[in-house]
């Protein structure tokens, strides 16, 4: 139940912003949602939220992008790595990285290869050329060309000295994850 205070403190704080272009004002704004948050009609998270978006309201898209980000990470809404997926499209930057899981004392014979990546990064990469029909698809043939772009001449050489026996072998396996593809 919200306080009969409450109601008396916000008839206050409306008449002393009398009118619709007053109450548009950053302060009127802020003082109405500290009063929401003073008396619990509000929680701590929304509350940071919506005073980011009155005090950023002059700033540009990616500055209050990346401020609501910041409060998104702060209250666990999302992960560091989203976070920095997100935080690079905000700001227009391309971002990829590459997360392997090996263990080598276990199982020797098996490395996990996942390619993170965010939006701006997939738009480049189709800009400039690179085929497949989804994100995954492009994800997986720029960790190709990266791979083969970091082979020395040597490995070069073992791969092109194969017989066609073991080309033929499939070393590489699929699965999807929670929505992502797992390289291993």
């Amino acid at each position: 139940m919200i306080s009969p205070i409450f109601y008396i403190k916000k008839a206050l704080l409306s008449s002393q912003y009398g009118t619709l272009e007053l109450k548009q004002l950053p302060q009127y704004k802020l003082k109405f949602l500290n009063l929401q948050k003073k008396y619990n009609i509000i929680d701590e998270y929304t509350y940071d939220i919506e005073s980011t978006k009155i005090l950023f309201s002059e700033k540009s898209k990616e500055e209050l992008d990346c401020a609501l980000l910041d409060i998104e990470l702060k209250y666990n809404k999302i992960d560091k790595l989203e976070w920095t997926k997100r935080t690079n499209d905000a700001k227009g930057k391309s971002w990829v990285a590459i997360h392997t899981n090996y263990d080598e004392e276990n199982d020797e014979d098996n490395m996990e290869i996942e390619v993170v990546y965010n939006q701006t990064f997939i738009k480049n990469m189709r800009k400039k050329g690179l085929p497949g029909d989804t994100d995954e698809e492009i994800a997986e043939q720029w960790l190709k060309l990266f791979l083969i772009s970091n082979l020395d001449e040597d490995d070069l050489a073992l791969l092109s000295d194969e017989d066609e026996e073991e080309k033929k072998k499939s070393y590489v396996e699929r699965k999807k994850v929670k929505g992502k593809t797992i390289i291993s």
